[in-house]
């Protein structure tokens, strides 16, 4: 991002005009549909550099394998395996929920003010 389009970033509060996100609905195997917010390419981009400089670093609980390299279902249930009762959760509309000031102050926590601000509304 160029100087100018943090600035807007931050005088409008908002990514709109500049990213952009498609939204559609994709069917559940479990029935239902889930909805996908997905980044325009250059939020994408934007989204992984991030991800790049400022999270590769984070400390991964060991049980959470989702998303993370080499890691598989397999890798998740082998744990479990023998257990006399498993229990499942799924937190509905997680990420939706997540409000900004939350995810603010996490980032504020390892960059200055401003720049926390800019994150959270990439992120």
């Amino acid at each position: 991002l160029d100087p100018a389009e943090l600035r807007a970033l931050l005088q409008t509060d908002s990514l709109e005009p500049h990213f952009t996100y498609s939204r559609f609905r994709r069917p559940k195997a479990s029935g239902g549909w889930r909805e996908i917010a997905e980044p325009d390419p250059r939020l994408k981009r934007a989204q992984k550099r991030i991800v790049w400089r400022y999270l590769e670093a984070e400390a991964v609980h060991p049980a959470a394998v989702a998303y993370r390299s080499g890691k598989s279902t397999r890798d998740h249930v082998r744990p479990h395996a023998g257990a006399a009762v498993v229990a499942t959760a799924d937190v509905r509309d997680f990420f939706p929920s997540t409000r900004a000031d939350r995810v603010e102050r996490w980032w504020r926590g390892r960059v200055g003010d401003e720049a926390a601000r800019v994150l959270t509304l990439l992120t």
